[in-house]
C-alpha cells in the first residue's frame, strides 16, 4: 500500500466514525421534545404578553420625552397656536395665545419677531373660541393686526 492510499483510507475511516458519531441518534441532539397544543398556546401567549410589555413601555418613553404625544404640561396649558398662515419656504406668521395674550409673530428660519399683540377683545373671544379655523379669517386678523400696528407705530 502506498502512502497516498493509506491516507486516503484514513481519511475515509475518519470521516465514517465522525459521521456515525453525529448522525447516530442520541441524547445530545436527536431529542425531539413534543409539545402539546396547550404549551404552544400558553408560549405564544406569553411572547405576545413580552411585546406587548414592549409596545406600551416605548409608548411610555415616548412620551416622556415628546411633550406633544402626551399630556400637556404646565407650560402648554397656557400656550397655544391658533393659527398660522406660510409666507414662503420657511416663513410664516403666526397667532400665538401666551395665557391672556394673543400675539401675532413673524417666524423665519433665523429668527421670531413680536409683529403686534391683539387687544380687541372681538378677535380675542373668536380666536380662542377657535371659531376661525388655521387658515379661516386669517386674513381678517392680519388686516386688523396690521391696522393696530400702524396706528402704534403713527403715534
Amino acid at each position: 500500500m502506498s502512502a497516498a492510499s493509506s491516507g486516503r483510507t484514513v481519511r475515509r475511516l475518519a470521516a465514517a466514525v465522525i459521521g456515525a458519531a453525529l448522525f447516530r441518534p442520541g441524547p445530545a441532539w436527536a431529542q425531539v421534545q413534543e409539545y402539546s397544543l396547550t404549551s404552544a398556546a400558553l408560549k405564544m401567549v406569553g411572547v405576545l404578553v413580552i411585546v406587548l410589555g414592549l409596545l406600551l413601555g416605548l409608548l411610555y418613553l415616548l412620551k416622556k420625552v415628546s411633550p406633544r404625544l402626551g399630556r400637556r404640561n404646565a407650560v402648554g396649558r397656557e400656550m397655544d397656536l391658533l393659527a398660522q398662515y406660510p409666507l414662503g419656504p420657511k416663513k410664516i406668521l403666526a397667532v400665538v395665545r401666551v395665557g391672556e395674550q394673543i400675539l401675532l409673530l413673524g417666524v423665519t428660519e433665523s429668527s421670531i419677531n413680536l409683529l403686534v399683540e391683539i387687544t380687541d377683545p372681538e378677535m380675542k373671544s373668536r380666536l380662542i373660541r377657535k371659531e376661525t379655523g388655521p387658515g379661516q379669517g386669517f386674513g381678517q386678523i392680519l388686516k386688523k393686526a396690521g391696522q393696530r400696528f400702524k396706528e402704534g407705530s403713527e403715534q
